[in-house]
């Protein structure tokens, strides 16, 4: 029996507000992923044309880190805003926070061109078994990646 309480009946209005506040808080979280998300686009279209120039300032970089950052506590769970972090360490020559970074992304959740990245940065760091290990596990779970992997790293021919 539901109580009631001057003859309204509390159950259906007590089930209202858990609803609306449900949703409230589902809205804020769907805004912070949009927000995370918008960062993480600047940072990759600003990447692209870095890599595409050969040329990666430092302010800017420094500026994509701060974007960064902020997505990351915005949206925890996202792994791209990890990877991303990962190829601005390398765009600035430093391969073992990219590994660092890279591998935390992996824990989240493992994806073949994550693997290929790790494997760059381990290459890039002078720690190549490591970084075929990573190239083969990429190119096993996406064979079009093998185009992607330094000649010479590729899967050992096994006979």
């Amino acid at each position: 029996m539901t109580r009631s309480r001057g003859g309204i009946r509390l159950l259906p209005w007590l089930a209202a507000a858990a609803a609306a506040v449900g949703l409230v808080l589902q809205t804020d979280r769907a805004l912070e992923r949009i927000g995370a998300s918008k960062r993480l686009r600047v940072v990759e279209v600003m990447s692209e044309r870095m890599a595409r120039t050969g040329q990666a300032p430092r302010e800017l970089v420094s500026g994509h880190f701060r974007l960064l950052r902020q997505a990351r506590r915005l949206d925890p769970s996202e792994v791209g805003v990890l990877v991303a972090l990962g190829g601005q360490y390398l765009l600035l020559g430093q391969p073992e926070p990219a590994i660092a970074t890279y591998r935390e992304a992996l824990a989240l959740e493992p994806r073949p061109e994550t693997y290929l990245n790790l494997g760059m940065a381990l290459f890039e760091a002078g720690r190549p078994e490591e970084a075929r290990a990573a190239f083969e596990t990429a190119v096993r779970l996406a064979p079009r990646l093998a185009s992607r992997v330094p000649p010479g790293m590729g899967p050992k021919v096994r006979r």
